[in-house]
């Protein structure tokens, strides 16, 4: 598998097209940043911008010396040209939401009156630029928006500033390429068209572009193309190495570049689709594996330029930044501070702060999922060898499981030892029960797995919703699922199981699919379960209130009609008229659903916190006539409901609402946490699914069901 690079790599038709290609000036290259009125300067950084905005500043107003306000958190090597123009550089600083702490603004005004007020767009993030404008109009100051973290003008971005910054070529395989975008009303209304075109010429033929970078930079493309890559990278962390040589490339933007930049600009809605699965994809693999999320500035960035880390003390991100490294992936921190920010740190402790806590990974479009998914299992790697005892699988009887499942939460039915108990008597499944044991023999989660063994091919395991936590720790919920579940494979292969198949007790989150190909399961085609969950800890009129009041008011009819329900534990005659009624509506609708003898396996079984619940519905007024019957089934503290049936007369009268609003209260009035609708999804029936919705539950989905082959089949990931 190919490494992650740190930066995006081009495509091979576009290096050819650029080497002979047609070169475009800067106002048609210009027209994917501007907007109408706007004019377009193209340079090869926007350190250079950062000049031309300076020298034209001070030509205009005929001063010696300006005042240019940056952000403290800013890179000292994008200042060496800027600071090549004899400006006064005033650094202020940042609150943690990295937007301008206006009240140390104001204390700075009375010192230093901005020429040029910089405010970034950090990370693609647009900053509320508003208060910035009023303090640029209110001072006669130009407002530069830094959007050299953007890809394309988005809402919030360029819409208020004198000027805007782009820097295509820190999103876009090019080997130079930024461009200013002069705006004609921003709070100062620049004059454009008085802009001195000398300036720019100036800086311009100053230092002329040369060969030998873009021989350097297609060279080493060419040899990232071809698949030799870096898989170790030196360990920078929080360096303050000076870098501000690597700001010295020419000013004007190279033919090369332009060419290149005019092909990658018609994919440009590709690119940030991609950039934010990515981005997504990150978020996934590292909550899946305990390590800090991503921390989004202010909300979802429209077009992600990198991934922000952040963890709460310089050591752990020291650490943190070294399990990168060794796992083959470019991590990053911020590359330099200005050395004023530094020298008076005591003025800057958010930017320090972020500095010493912040890292940040790759987003690029060049990065493929299957890149993230072999990152993620280097990281797993890098990770398990700092864990003192791997998690263990044992076996486990039925007073020992009821112990442990007494301390479980939000439990289901399909985990339950009698469930398992009914699979093996009614369909000649075998059932396993196993504990997940942890350090210090310390019990984690429990897993139900059914087995069937077949000629030829051998055992086949089954996970139907495992596993279940003992003690669920939220923050790291995802990451002891997926380690259970690695465990569990490593068990299976010393089992010689050859198939496993598992449906996770694992939430749809974006991505969370692609760790477990890591494992090596793969994804099935059907769709995932989904239901929704009652909290019974509400009193009796709030869950009341709670419904819906269509469904409430069509309780309240069946309850006027003077119907009667019976409750049974589903044996004998009740027994009888529940299968009697089931296999009729089965017949009458066309679908499989559970068996006779699941259904009288399940009736059988016995536990402490185990109970088959029968409600049956009649109508008092027509001697007793059956108007509907439902089955909910308590394992745990939880009930789901599992059979309804209704008939014409009892649909008429909405006894289906009468029964599952007494099922409800049976299982609150019994002590149970929670109440499961029993499955809805998109597959759902229409009619089934507005009558479970008109619960108002908290709807919940699943990732799915995998399917692993080992030994002899495929060779499963270890």
């Amino acid at each position: 598998m190919q490494h992650i690079t740190a930066t995006p790599l081009p495509r091979w038709k576009d290096l050819i097209f650029s080497l002979f290609g047609k070169t475009y000036t800067d106002d048609n290259l210009g027209k994917s940043w501007c907007r109408p009125g706007e004019t377009a300067f193209w340079f090869s950084r926007s350190s250079w911008s950062l000049a031309y905005l300076s020298e034209c500043r001070k030509l205009l107003t005929r001063q010696e010396n300006i005042n240019v306000w940056l952000p403290d958190y800013f890179c000292n090597s994008a200042l060496v040209h800027l600071r090549e123009t004899g400006i006064n550089p005033i650094f202020y600083p940042l609150d943690r939401n990295m937007t301008p702490d206006f009240s140390a603004c104001q204390q700075l005004i009375e010192l230093y009156n901005p020429d040029i007020f910089v405010l970034v767009h950090f990370f693609g993030q647009p900053a509320d630029t508003i208060q910035s404008a009023q303090l640029c109009e209110a001072r006669n100051a130009w407002l530069v928006e830094d959007a050299t973290h953007v890809l394309l003008p988005v809402q919030g971005v360029g819409e208020y500033g004198d000027a805007v910054m782009y820097s295509p070529h820190k999103h876009l395989p090019i080997y130079d390429g930024a461009v200013l975008i002069l705006r004609p009303d921003g709070p100062s209304a620049l004059p454009i068209t008085s802009f001195p075109a000398e300036v720019r010429s100036s800086i311009l033929i100053s230092a002329k572009p040369n060969g030998i970078g873009i021989i350097k930079w297609l060279l080493k493309r060419t040899i990232q193309k071809i698949g030799v890559r870096r898989s170790t990278f030196p360990d920078t962390f929080a360096s303050d190495l000076d870098l501000s040589s690597k700001a010295t490339l020419p000013a004007d933007m190279t033919a090369f570049s332009r060419r290149l930049l005019s092909r990658i600009t018609t994919d440009m809605d590709t690119i940030a689709m991609i950039r934010r699965e990515r981005y997504a994809d990150w978020q996934t693999v590292l909550k899946s594996l305990g390590l800090p999320e991503i921390t989004p500035i202010n909300g979802i960035c429209p077009t992600p330029y990198i991934a922000a880390l952040q963890c709460p003390d310089i050591e752990s991100t020291k650490s943190l930044f070294s399990t990168f490294l060794k796992a083959g992936i470019p991590v990053t921190t911020w590359p330099d501070l200005p050395p004023e920010i530094l020298s008076c740190p005591e003025n800057h402790l958010v930017a320090l702060d972020f500095r010493r806590i912040r890292i940040y990974l790759p987003v690029h479009q060049s990065i493929t999922r299957k890149q993230i998914v072999h990152a993620s299992q280097n990281l797993r790697r890098q990770l398990a060898h700092k864990d003192d005892i791997p998690l263990q699988p044992k076996l486990l009887e039925y007073a020992e499981w009821s112990a442990l499942w007494e301390k479980c939460s939000k439990t289901n039915l399909m985990q339950s030892w009698q469930y398992g108990a009914a699979k093996e008597e009614a369909e000649g499944w075998r059932a396993i029960r196993l504990q997940i044991v942890g350090s210090r023999s310390k019990s984690v989660a429990l897993v139900q797995v059914l087995l069937r063994s077949y000629p030829v091919i051998g055992s086949i395991a089954r996970i139907n919703r495992g596993p279940i936590l003992l003690n669920e720790n939220t923050d790291k919920l995802l990451a002891q699922k997926l380690d259970i579940i690695e465990a569990l494979l490593v068990f299976a292969k010393k089992q010689k199981w050859r198939v496993i198949q598992i449906a996770p007790e694992i939430s749809a989150i974006a991505g969370a699919d692609v760790l477990l190909k890591t494992m090596g399961l793969n994804k099935l085609s059907q769709a995932p379960w989904g239901s929704a969950m009652l909290s019974l800890y509400t009193e009796e009129d709030d869950l009341l209130m709670q419904l819906k009041g269509k469904w409430r008011n069509g309780m309240r009819k069946g309850l006027k009609h003077g119907v009667s329900v019976s409750h049974s534990v589903g044996d004998g005659k009740d027994l009888e008229l529940l299968l009697d009624s089931y296999k009729s509506l089965q017949k009458a609708r066309e679908f499989k659903g559970l068996s006779e003898a699941v259904i009288r396996a399940l009736a059988r079984q016995k536990g402490d916190e185990w109970q088959f619940n029968l409600f049956i519905g009649r109508d008092n007024a027509q001697e007793s006539e059956l108007l509907g019957t439902l089955v909910t089934i308590r394992s745990g503290d939880t009930v789901t409901y599992c059979i309804g049936t209704t008939t014409n007369t009892g649909k008429k009268i909405q006894i289906n609402s009468v029964l599952l609003w007494e099922a409800i209260l049976q299982a609150k009035a019994e002590g149970c946490e929670w109440f499961d609708v029993g499955g809805l999804n998109a597959e759902t029936p229409s009619g089934i699914a507005n009558f479970k919705s008109g619960l108002n539950a908290t709807p919940y989905t699943l990732i799915g069901e995998f399917r692993g082959w080992m030994h002899n089949f495929l060779r499963l990931n270890p």
